[in-house]
């Protein structure tokens, strides 16, 4: 990551022109059939790249992961849903059904994890990450003012709770449970996250690179969500993968 940054310090002009345009090049390319493939497995190179270099693996090795900033990292989840996406003529695309559900309860009890840990269940927590999220709107900057004072030394116990409902939306989810109940739960808990933890990504305060992780959970369970009912997808794709047979 150093020796990154250092190289990129050295013409950030060169390096942001080229980092924009391979991101548009990405987003032209899965508008257009043919090319979707292609700027799909370009995106899955760029996520890692980024996943690295710019967000630190989510930090989850630094000691200051917490899912209400963005943890595990927004391009993990750009990396997951281009996987469930791929075109190849059967649901969950290179994941399958049974994959995609295992990636989102890994990925949701990760999250369960991290918010057990100490940067994210300790007393001031969750009211200090409020504080410091980007704002740029005085409405949103009111509306996080409020909750810091409110939750101020009172994370622990909020922590424990976002822990336990993360790990039963991974859970549920993946044992195909009333997966349409907890995915709602997920896409408004990410969508709460967004806007108070994330403050929209920065976008609005200037200075922002990517939306952040909260827009891309709501993408994600939208994915989830078109696979529902599981078992039918799962008939079909075994139908659609089995060796066809000849009948006399």
């Amino acid at each position: 990551v150093s020796w990154g940054a250092q190289t990129a310090a050295g013409n950030l002009t060169l390096f942001n022109s080229m980092f924009a345009i391979t991101q548009v090049v990405i987003g032209l390319g899965i508008l257009y059939k043919p090319t979707v493939r292609s700027a799909l497995a370009l995106s899955l190179v760029w996520a890692f790249f980024v996943w690295w270099f710019g967000e630190a693996f989510g930090m989850m090795f630094m000691s200051m992961a917490s899912p209400l900033t963005g943890a595990p990292g927004a391009v993990l989840i750009y990396a997951l849903i281009g996987l469930i996406v791929w075109p190849n003529g059967r649901p969950g695309g290179l994941l399958g059904v049974r994959g995609a559900r295992t990636a989102w309860a890994a990925l949701w009890l990760v999250m369960a994890w991290l918010w057990l840990e100490a940067p994210s269940s300790n007393a001031s927590a969750i009211s200090q990450s409020i504080k410091v999220a980007p704002s740029g709107m005085s409405w949103l900057s009111s509306l996080q003012e409020w909750l810091t004072k409110g939750l101020h030394e009172n994370g622990v116990g909020l922590a424990i709770a976002l822990g336990l409902l993360s790990a039963a939306i991974g859970v549920a989810v993946a044992a195909n449970w009333r997966p349409r109940t907890f995915l709602s739960i997920a896409i408004v808990l990410n969508l709460i996250f967004w806007v108070v933890g994330q403050g929209f990504g920065g976008i609005f305060e200037g200075g922002a690179t990517d939306p952040n992780a909260g827009l891309l959970f709501i993408l994600l369970s939208a994915s989830l969500w078109w696979l529902i009912p599981y078992g039918k997808a799962e008939r079909d794709l075994a139908t659609t993968s089995r060796p066809a047979t000849a009948h006399v």
